[in-house]
């Protein structure tokens, strides 16, 4: 049932056209520039957006533009782990495992438990604050291991929020909110 949830929602956000992507990343950005955790947050860690997530470099200009830290994932080979690194500009990122951008190795690693929100990825989600990634468990692994204070965030388009469960694991580490275009989903 997973899989199937996941393909559905990847079919989708595949046929997105350049324009419709533009126009949620600007619009997810205005809502986060006016949401009280995100002009709160110092030590802020976001994705680098990959094939049609929610872009995330005008949000990561607007981080560094106002001073505060931008802290960005590294996957570990051979692993499941996610290394969070600080980084001040984009000439440290580079293309890494599974065709993601990730910080170079001479980046600097971030000390998890300054974070104060964390903004995620993933296909597809429920208005109960479940989400359905690509299947490793990267994030849940990353995420078990985070103080339950810091906000978890999702980053999504309106049509990969669904408005009923959707499978789940005990290990699935739930969102706290859901960002779309259109609004702001806070999971009680």
């Amino acid at each position: 049932m997973k899989s199937q949830v996941r393909n559905d929602i990847l079919t989708k956000r595949n046929a997105l056209s350049p324009e419709a992507v533009s126009d949620a990343e600007l619009k997810i950005l205005d809502r986060l520039r006016h949401w009280p955790i995100y002009i709160e947050a110092e030590n802020v860690m976001t994705y680098v957006d990959f094939k049609n997530e929610i872009r995330t470099r005008c949000i990561m200009e607007d981080l560094l533009s106002n001073g505060k830290k931008l802290i960005v994932p590294l996957t570990k080979k051979n692993s499941t782990d996610i290394i969070p690194v600080q980084i001040s500009s984009f000439k440290e990122l580079k293309a890494g495992q599974f065709g993601l951008t990730e910080p170079s190795k001479e980046s600097r690693e971030f000390n998890s438990e300054l974070l104060d929100l964390i903004l995620i990825p993933g296909i597809a989600f429920d208005v109960y604050g479940n989400r359905i990634g690509f299947g490793k468990g990267y994030y849940d692994h990353f995420l078990s291991q985070i103080d339950k204070k810091v906000p978890f965030a999702s980053l999504a388009y309106d049509f990969q929020v669904l408005n009923y469960v959707i499978p789940h694991d005990k290990h699935d580490v739930p969102m706290d909110f859901i960002i779309t275009p259109s609004k702001t989903i806070e999971i009680k």
